[in-house]
């Protein structure tokens, strides 16, 4: 649309509000012809729509930049991780995927999870540092 002369600094605009009724028509095959859509089972809880609807596409590109950058540095922790602290980096990276997918349908972000996610990343801390240490020849095995 235009830029009205009300709105001079407008740069971006977007309507996600289509998404809503979308996911309310979607219907898996046992429902179909109820009239039951994919909202009811989501309830418009994806923290995905949810991080774009408050924080725009800045904030959703930067939470996406974020986890971007979790992956790799777990990835790294990965591909250098031998014995028990590879086994605690897959642990940490199936934690990664879950939360990446299950936040498609649902917001995980309840209670204390922020506790465990705090855990996990010194556990991801310590598994760096292991493995840098064992790198340079500090450790023998770890």
């Amino acid at each position: 649309p235009a830029v009205q002369a009300d709105e001079p600094f407008l740069l971006v605009r977007g309507d996600v509000s289509g998404i809503q009724r979308f996911l309310y028509r979607l219907a898996s095959p046992a429902e179909e012809g109820t009239g039951k859509g994919m909202a009811k089972r989501l309830r418009g809880r994806s923290l995905y729509i949810n991080l774009l609807a408050e924080t725009g596409i800045i904030g959703l590109s930067a939470y996406l930049a974020a986890w971007v950058v979790i992956f790799a540095m777990t990835w790294r922790a990965l591909e250098a991780g031998r014995g028990f602290w590879r086994g605690v980096t897959i642990g940490i990276w199936g934690v990664w995927a879950y939360l990446t997918i299950h936040n498609l349908v649902d917001q995980v972000y309840v209670n204390n999870t922020f506790l465990h996610l705090g855990v996990l990343f010194g556990f991801l801390a310590l598994a760096m540092h292991v493995n840098r240490r064992r790198l340079k020849g500090d450790l023998v095995s770890a």
